[in-house]
């Protein structure tokens, strides 16, 4: 593993578990580094750092993001399907 990779996938991470932006923040580690090859590994270690700190606010401060929320802990419901039978109305 080259440390290159191994350096901007930690910023990744700590940059995606504090800020919650986990789209940009790949984008600009590997453009600022001059490694545009690296983004695939950048971008699946900012995705994990997300997901694994999806439930820790690091920051009191720091305001949930509805859209975030949404993804991370979306859950499908199923609607009430009426009875049959012989208890049925």
């Amino acid at each position: 593993l080259s440390p290159v990779i191994a350096c901007l996938c930690f910023a990744a991470g700590i940059n995606v578990a504090i800020t919650r932006t986990s789209l940009a923040t790949p984008l600009i580690l590997s453009f600022l580094a001059g490694e545009q090859f690296v983004l695939p590994a950048v971008l699946a270690a900012s995705l994990v750092s997300l997901f694994a700190t999806g439930y820790v606010p690091f920051i009191k401060s720091q305001l949930a993001r509805s859209d975030i929320d949404f993804s991370l802990y979306y859950k499908k419901r199923h609607p009430k399907l009426p009875q049959s039978g012989p208890g049925a109305v």
